[in-house]
């Protein structure tokens, strides 16, 4: 599979498919298909519209993109509701709240997974939708960066700040 060049999920004989994530792996699903399937990223590739949610996640829509050699799932979302209802999502799913505004203005929640399995969200901020006049939440997520984990963090905190 590959997506074409307006971010549409399209196989070699150009079959159309749809995608969800449920926070760990992305299926593929072809239009009319209940079948799905899991696919590997390609480094460089188009960005991938339209991937939704699923579970804790359902209200999420992601694009993904920017995959390269050191991130393999790059994403930017959005969370239909309000920061506050995207940050208890992310929570129910097992999120760690990281920081705040550790990256210029983001919010970070990242899954407690040690070395270079864990996931990333940064929340950027919310807008009024123009259509709906309801909020959304938006951001990037990415993997394949390292998380100490909170065994790691009280350590540095215990050890290191406090003297």
């Amino acid at each position: 599979m590959k997506s074409d060049k307006n971010g549409n999920l399209t196989d070699q004989s150009g079959n159309k498919y749809g995608g969800t994530f449920d926070g760990k792996n992305v299926n593929f699903t072809q239009d009319g298909s209940k079948q799905s399937s899991t696919g590997d990223w390609k480094q460089n590739s188009n960005e991938t519209k339209g991937i939704h949610g699923t579970g804790n996640f359902d209200r999420f829509d992601f694009t993904f993109y920017n995959h390269n050699s050191v991130q393999t799932l790059y994403a930017k979302f959005d969370f239909y509701g309000s920061q506050e209802q995207a940050e208890a999502a992310l929570e129910k799913s097992g999120f760690v709240h990281w920081a705040l505004g550790f990256h210029i203005g983001q919010t970070e929640y990242r899954q407690n997974a040690e070395g270079r399995n864990s996931f990333h969200f940064s929340i950027t901020g919310a807008v009024l939708s123009p259509e709906t006049d309801l909020p959304v939440t938006f951001g990037d997520m990415h993997n394949n960066e390292y998380y100490a984990g909170r065994h790691m963090l009280d350590h540095f905190w215990h050890d290191v700040l406090k003297q």
